[in-house]
């Protein structure tokens, strides 16, 4: 079989335009060789015959063939000059120095050096020459044209290309495995099937190209552009490189394991493409205007590893992100329908607005297990999402509408729903078993719209305090334990049933909320701020507020026997025929309190001190026993403390100042004695003993009223002419 071994030309040394070319074939098996010129075969010569024509013995192969026609250019010349004249007759002038040109290297020679300068291997003679078969795995090609040569199955592995030419689909299945074409462009080559696996790709650019099924396992494409290409299901398994594929048709592409951190894709189609364990730090998929993101339906993310990865304005349908590293990749302005992020890290990811794209809308998303403190949902829609097992510390979703999503056993601290602007919108959101430990719910109403079977975990430390300032939400999603929760301007619905034993209140922000009637024995309100709230008809025997604001707040009727308001302050509180026996009121602040008609036997006042007795009412109290030894009496913006019709039997008044308090009508025990004190609506009563009231003319000043209802230091007489009563009605 003839193979191609070149084609040169010979021309006078100084007339280089006047080049007259030959191509040769060989069989070297049959060691034959024909010789062509432009018009077609010129002559057939044996091996034999060659040599006896051409005075050189090395040229007994095939094998370098034009390198020796090369080489000829010194001594004898005229001797072998003689074949190519009579080929084409007296046309060639050669004179006695001809001279020789290399312009298409012959296989036999590419083959043995592994180089090839440059050549053009376009038809010769009327033949086209034939690489099919030919293994040039290794050569170099220098500006090689091979437009218009045969290449079928020929093997280009390890092979480099340098400037040089292919047309149509030359290389439609070829083989380029380790090829290195770095820095070329090649245009509206059908490379369908081809292989690059291996190859070296750096910087070359692709135009009018067709890559369905090419195969790029490997390859190195950094800086490589694709642009607006068709690649169906090509594969870059392993490729390297940040390559750009502009709005290329990737559809069922693989890029399994590859390394392409900052390839961009914009405008691509990537229906069905596969980019599993692949890493795409900041990579690009999103929309940058004028151009569209790509198109992303089904697409598998699963195990990317893609931090700061743009997908802004893309819309995705059935794509896959399970277990993806996505910290602070971006998903502003994207579509995302039946998407599962399951195990994902979304650290700082963003979904909310930017610029002129609004937030992304989620439609049946899988966020279970993700990682994405700080990430930003703010105006986003959400429906059927799942955040089961979530990592959302931090993570932000003010003014975002939630619609069916569950956070179940999600970790939330410092997560925020709320917006200067806008709170979000929740409806049937599950918070069951959440942390929610530094939430922000301020302005969002949870009322109706959240439900748990496990109570949420909220904060217990004032610096994780949970936030419902001025949100609307029922008790429920609270449970017994509101410690430590801020709300502020809140409207709460409480749906505390029956009797609640450890409920506990205690650091919690809780203005103008309504207690009443409710059984909260033992509750704790320590250090509370509970400005206003309502306590009418509310058992709260042996409750705790130590330290908490109540200012103003109402304790009508209410059950406090041995409560505790220690440090507590109290001004204007209304404590109207409580119940507080044996109540501790220590070092608290009662100015302006009203105790009208309240249970207070036994109570000790005497750490009150300074003016924290001021404009306290005490009229109609029963304080059989109480002790105000060492406090002193004032008015507080005018009015007087105030003592008229108490039963003051046995109560301890040493060493206190009563100047200016009023004791109208008020009874002073003169000597021991017991008085029933009887429950009108249960039926039951209970009896005091007292001993003689501990109060002496120095108690009482110039503007002191008596019990008699005169002013000035009381006498003695005036002190007791109230006699005890018998029975104290309650």
């Amino acid at each position: 079989m003839f193979i191609f071994e070149g084609i040169f030309g010979i021309y006078p040394w100084d007339q280089p335009q006047n080049s007259v070319r030959f191509m040769f074939l060989v069989d070297a098996q049959a060691e034959r060789m024909r010789i062509y010129t432009k018009f077609g075969l010129a002559k057939e010569l044996t091996f034999q015959e060659f040599m006896n024509l051409m005075p050189r013995p090395n040229l007994r192969a095939t094998g370098g063939l034009l390198a020796a026609m090369n080489d000829a250019q010194g001594g004898r010349l005229a001797e072998g000059t003689s074949l190519f004249q009579g080929m084409v007759g007296d046309s060639l002038k050669l004179g006695a120095m001809p001279a020789f040109e290399s312009v298409a290297t012959g296989i036999s020679s590419i083959k043995a050096s592994h180089e090839c300068g440059k050549s053009d291997f376009s038809p010769f003679g009327g033949v086209t020459i034939d690489f099919t078969g030919v293994d040039f795995s290794g050569v170099r090609f220098r500006e090689a044209d091979f437009s218009r040569a045969i290449v079928t199955n020929t093997n280009f592995q390890g092979a480099t290309f340098e400037g040089c030419r292919f047309v149509g689909d030359q290389l439609k299945g070829v083989r380029l495995n380790g090829a290195r074409i770095a820095g070329q462009e090649w245009r509206g080559l059908d490379l369908t099937a081809t292989v690059f696996d291996d190859a070296v790709l750096d910087g070359t650019q692709f135009h009018d190209c067709k890559f369905p099924r090419a195969s790029f396992k490997n390859a190195k494409i950094n800086g490589a552009w694709f642009a607006q290409l068709p690649m169906e299901s090509t594969v870059f398994d392993g490729a390297a490189g940040s390559a750009l594929f502009g709005g290329c048709d990737l559809s069922r592409a693989s890029f399994v394991g590859a390394k392409l951190p900052g390839a961009g894709y914009i405008t691509s189609k990537l229906d069905g493409a596969s980019f599993r364990q692949a890493d795409l730090s900041g990579a690009r998929f999103g929309a940058v205007d004028p151009y569209p993101a790509a198109s992303m339906d089904g697409v598998n993310f699963d195990g990317i590893t893609a931090p700061g990865a743009v997908f802004v304005g893309a819309s995705f349908a059935r794509a896959t992100f399970n277990a993806a590293k996505l910290a602070g990749a971006a998903f502003n302005g994207c579509t995302l329908k039946d998407i599962s992020f399951k195990g994902a890290e979304l650290t700082h990811a963003s979904f909310g607005p930017l610029g002129k794209l609004g937030p992304a809308n989620i439609t049946d998303v899988n966020f279970e297990g993700v990682a994405a403190s700080g990430a930003v949902f703010v105006g986003t829609s959400l429906t059927k999402a799942s955040f089961k097992g979530a990592r959302l510390q931090q993570t932000a979703f003010g003014g975002a509408a939630l619609k069916e999503v569950s956070f179940q056993d999600a970790e939330m601290e410092g997560v925020s729903f709320s917006l200067v602007s806008a709170a979000a919108v929740l409806d049937k959101v599950d918070f069951d078993n959440s942390g929610l430990q530094g939430a922000d719910f301020s302005g969002v109403n949870l009322a109706g719209t959240v439900s748990h079977t496990r109570k949420p975990r909220l904060g217990r430390t004032l610096e994780k305090r949970t936030r419902l300032v001025k949100a609307k939400f029922k008790t429920g999603f609270l449970g017994a334990d509101w410690s430590y929760v801020d709300a502020t301007e809140a409207t709460i619905t409480v749906e505390l049933v029956g009797e609640v034993r450890g409920f506990n209140a205690s650091y919690a922000i809780l203005p103008q909320v309504s207690f009443a009637n409710l059984n909260l024995p033992g509750a704790n309100f320590s250090h509370a701020q509970l400005k206003r709230s309502m306590f009418s008809s509310c058992i709260l025997n042996e409750a705790n507020f130590g330290e908490a604001i109540l200012e103003g707040a109402d304790f009508t009727e209410a059950k406090l026997e041995t409560a505790t308001f220690e440090k507590a302050g109290l001004m204007g509180a209304l404590f109207t025929k409580a119940w507080l026996a044996e109540a501790k009121f220590n070092g608290a602040v009662l100015t302006d309190v009203n105790f009208s008609g309240a249970m207070l036997a036994a109570v000790d006042f005497k750490t009150i001190q300074g003016r924290n007795l001021a404009g306290v009412t005490f009229s109609t109290a029963f304080l059989v026993g109480a002790v105000f030894a060492n406090v002193s009496t004032s008015r507080s913006r005018g009015v007087r403390t105030d003592f008229s019709s108490a039963c003051l039997a046995g109560a301890d008044f040493s060493q206190a100042s009563l100047a200016d308090a009023i004791l109208s009508n008020a009874q002073l025990s003169s000597a021991g004695g017991k008085i029933k004190v009887i429950n009108v609506v249960k039926g039951t009563s209970e009896e005091f003993v007292y001993e003689k009231t501990k109060m002496d003319a120095n108690t009482t000043g110039a503007t002191t009223t008596c019990p008699d209802g005169n002013l000035g230091a009381c006498r003695i007489d005036q002190l007791y002419v109230k006699p005890v009563p018998v029975e104290w009605r309650y």
